[in-house]
């Protein structure tokens, strides 16, 4: 993975750069200033909302509308969402109607299969993709994935972890709190529900889980489970701060799910237990202060949870501990900096 850069680093250019990112349901991309000290020029983001293929057509064509008109003075794009405004303003470039310096920060698509659409989709892909000047992927695994399959340039790409905006509150104990009384599982993309329902299934204690109605769709979970769907950011953060501990029940996949809402528990001072998949073993070192539990085993991930409702102090530590590594390796102040320099290596060239 690219390293981070210090905060020492001197101002080396001017770039005018735009952040085109979508949000959902109250979900923004915080995507904070660059630091003065590394860029002069101009800095925005325009968020437009989560977008849907056909049902959004006609304000999927306003916003690119609108964005179109305002980009004239911006050196680079960077988008940073969901799939569809990222495809659009890719096959914008493709086409030569976007004439910017584009850099792809997000982009999840379905893995790779043998069947006819898979194969024409991943080409198509690898078309349009391949016009951009600069792709981000979350993780190595990701990276080399998409130079297989989408046939990228690894010259194109460059590693940038994940991050969250740190809360930057200094006094670690007054932000933990390990008192709640209920645990929280959440988040819908990758997650593995149906290990964690087997997990729980002889547990009395009060469970909060949080994902859309397509994740846990034919699931029995046990009376003292609540479920919410699709609630606003600030509610969810709510809940997490509040929180006994957190679990993440994770499908593997190459894709990077669960980081963002892991790193979210994790700055807010959240022992987590964690399904060991590809990304969190490539982010993660075996000393990290994360429970982790192998994909699909329902019984390690009850084990983990019967050892923390056993060992408060643990919980505790472990928030502690999480909180300092989020604050070390994956604030979003390191993703800028490594993200700004990037751009700026081969944007100079």
């Amino acid at each position: 993975m690219k390293k981070y850069f210090s905060d020492n680093e001197k101002k080396i250019s001017e770039i005018n750069i735009l952040v085109i990112s979508e949000w959902y349901n109250g979900f923004r991309w915080h995507v904070p200033q660059f630091p003065p000290e590394l860029n002069n020029g101009d800095f925005d983001v325009m968020n437009i909302p989560f977008l849907e293929w056909p049902k959004d057509f006609f304000s999927i064509i306003y916003h690119i509308k609108n964005i179109i008109k305002h980009i004239e003075k911006y050196d680079v794009l960077i988008l940073r969402g969901n799939t569809i405004s990222t495809l659009s303003f890719v096959i914008l470039k493709y086409l030569k109607i976007v004439k910017k310096f584009v850099v792809v920060a997000e982009f999840n698509t379905s893995e790779k299969n043998s069947s006819i659409r898979s194969n024409i989709k991943y080409y198509i892909y690898g078309k349009i993709f391949n016009k951009c000047e600069l792709i981000l992927p979350f993780t190595d695994i990701h990276l080399k994935y998409y130079e297989d399959k989408l046939k990228l340039s690894s010259r194109k790409m460059v590693t940038i972890p994940e991050a969250v905006n740190y809360l930057g509150i200094n006094e670690y104990p007054a932000l933990i709190n390990c008192d709640g009384d209920y645990i929280l599982s959440v988040g819908r993309t990758g997650r593995d529900y149906m290990t964690f329902c087997e997990a729980i299934k002889d547990r009395n204690d009060k469970i909060i889980v949080v994902s859309n109605k397509k994740n846990v769709d034919g699931l029995e979970f046990p009376a003292n489970v609540s479920i919410l769907f699709d609630i606003p950011l600030d509610d969810l953060l709510d809940l997490v701060s509040r929180a006994k501990y957190i679990v993440l029940p994770l499908k593997d996949s190459i894709h990077p799910v669960g980081l963002r809402m892991l790193f979210y528990a994790m700055e807010r001072g959240k022992a987590c237990i964690v399904t060991n998949t590809k990304t969190i073993s490539e982010y993660f070192s075996e000393n990290s202060p994360l429970i982790v539990v192998p994909p699909g085993d329902s019984e390690s991930l009850r084990n983990a949870m019967d050892f923390l409702d056993s060992n408060f102090d643990e919980i505790r530590n472990l928030g502690i501990q999480s909180r300092k590594l989020v604050e070390k390796k994956f604030t979003s102040r390191n993703y800028i900096v490594n993200t700004y320099m990037a751009i700026h290596e081969r944007y100079s060239n």
